[in-house]
């Protein structure tokens, strides 16, 4: 026998799943989506205001998610949440609410803002480092909500004078503020099977007191070094106060942004625009001269010429001074240090000849007395500086020659001259002279070639030299320089001609040799 009651639960359960099947399927399955806080409910229809009942336990369930409880909070949710679907049967209403995670949490700092600054990050997955690539980008964010000015009347006279782009220079300056952040909050962190998002807040209050702690550590270094420059200058200490003054600005790179103001003497003064000023105002009296009326130096004879470094009349001991030719094609040393004296010796290792009057330049470079990154907002400040020069003329002189040369045909002395006038404008060309008297000369260029007849075939006839090139001091009588090439052919129709090019080959494989 059936029970009745059995019965009546078997067709109340029946019926519920008919039901059910009729109903969609976000209905029957919570649909998945990791970027939203979902919520579906469902009101009957028979009680009072459904569609409020059921719409106000969506967003409470969603404010639960985000720890939202106190009623005013709720209330402020509910106008940002979204009715996606909606369902009704004669007896039910089913809705479909969302809110987007990531909406929420920027919507949320924003509403900070003003305590807060406030940074968001996001990267996807299949990027390779995407965490720390989304975690720059919400201190980009950050940085960029801090202001950026420069205060002080040198760098923007700077900026506007070398031709830097603001712009640039100003991000510079947010690197270096992004460095320095601390005390940044994480406040969520979101990521789904291919994207990861970060939410970073840091505290304007907080924010400020670090700033006047690393502005008042980096005024005092920057004063530390800037007295210990003073002190350096009044002792005639030149190349160590250039130094001290550097540091000193370069203590106030990552606070260029603010106003850094100070008192001396009962003035108020910028700390960068003071340093920049002293140092300019040292560069300005260091004086570069030269002692020697006229500057000459003989081809190919090492030489030097000396300088004078003052500061104030006095001279300098250990100032670095760089040398460029700026005409000519003697090689002169990059740079010399001054002496106890103030005296600084250029030297020319190999003066040369073949441009006679040669343009040297001297000139300090205050960069080769710090250690500066290339990319620092430093640079350009140090850049602008008017540094000391001189510019001076120094005369190569070419040699004195005398010429011999014997030229022989089959070991008989030709009448003509081949190789020797050959050589000869080799020598003039490179700025020396050649002097009928071998007593009033410097050097001796003696040459002996000898050339023979070679083997002929189809009309033609070759002929060989062989021939040496010496050089010799005339006063010692020392050999200086030799140089041989054997068997250098010519080739004609006549004996003539073949060992006419044979001499002028050979003269310009010896040339060859003097240029090796």
């Amino acid at each position: 026998m059936i029970n009745k009651k059995s019965l009546l639960i078997s067709m109340m359960i029946g019926l519920c799943l008919t039901l059910l099947a009729k109903k969609p399927d976000w209905i029957m399955e919570k649909p998945l989506n990791p970027e939203y806080v979902i919520s579906i409910e469902m009101s009957h229809k028979s009680e009072e205001n459904y569609r409020e009942l059921v719409h106000q336990t969506a967003v409470i369930n969603i404010a639960e998610f985000f720890e939202i409880t106190d009623s005013l909070s709720i209330q402020k949710l509910s106008p940002k949440i979204e009715i996606v679907k909606e369902w009704e049967s004669k007896k039910e209403y089913w809705i479909y609410c969302r809110l987007s995670k990531l909406e929420f949490y920027r919507n949320m700092l924003i509403e900070q803002s003003d305590d807060y600054y406030i940074g968001f990050g996001e990267c996807s997955k299949t990027t390779p480092d995407y965490l720390e690539i989304a975690k720059q980008k919400a201190l980009s964010e950050i940085s960029s909500q801090i202001n950026v000015a420069v205060s002080g009347e040198v760098v923007n006279r700077v900026i506007e004078q070398s031709g830097i782009v603001k712009e640039d220079f100003f991000s510079q300056i947010q690197m270096k503020t992004q460095s320095q952040l601390e005390g940044i909050e994480v406040v969520k962190i979101l990521e789904t099977d291919d994207r990861y998002w970060i939410f970073y807040k840091l505290s304007k209050q907080l924010y400020e007191a670090q700033q006047q702690k690393i502005i008042s550590d980096a005024i005092e270094h920057s004063l530390d070094f800037y007295n210990e420059a003073k002190s350096d200058e009044n002792k005639n200490k030149i190349a160590s106060a250039i130094s001290n003054y550097i540091k000193s600005l370069q203590e106030l790179e990552h606070v260029l942004n603010k106003p850094l103001i100070i008192e001396i003497s009962n003035e108020d003064i910028y700390l960068d625009n003071k340093i920049y000023t002293s140092l300019q105002n040292l560069l300005s009296s260091i004086k570069l001269e030269t002692n020697q009326e006229k500057l000459v130096l003989k081809s190919g004879k090492p030489g030097k010429v000396i300088l004078l470094s003052t500061f104030n009349n006095k001279p300098i001991e250990n100032l670095k001074i760089n040398f460029i030719t700026e005409k000519g094609s003697s090689e002169v040393s990059d740079y010399s240090i001054s002496d106890a004296n103030g005296e600084v010796i250029l030297l020319f290792p190999d003066p040369k000849s073949d441009v006679q009057l040669h343009f040297i330049k001297g000139f300090i470079n205050v960069n080769d007395y710090c250690e500066i990154d290339s990319l620092s907002i430093i640079v350009p400040i140090i850049n602008s500086l008017i540094n000391p020069e001189i510019r001076f003329e120094v005369l190569v002189e070419g040699l004195s020659f005398y010429m011999e040369s014997v030229e022989k045909v089959e070991n008989v002395e030709s009448k003509g001259k081949i190789i020797e006038p050959i050589i000869k404008d080799y020598f003039i060309s490179k700025g020396h002279k050649f002097v009928v008297d071998k007593n009033s000369a410097e050097l001796l260029v003696r040459i002996v070639a000898n050339s023979a007849k070679g083997s002929g075939a189809m009309g033609f006839i070759t002929s060989t030299t062989n021939a040496t090139l010496s050089i010799v001091e005339v006063e010692s009588s020392n050999e200086i320089l030799k140089k041989t090439v054997n068997r250098i052919k010519g080739v004609s129709n006549n004996i003539e001609g073949a060992t006419n090019k044979s001499f002028e080959k050979a003269a310009r494989k010896l040339i060859e040799e003097l240029e090796y």
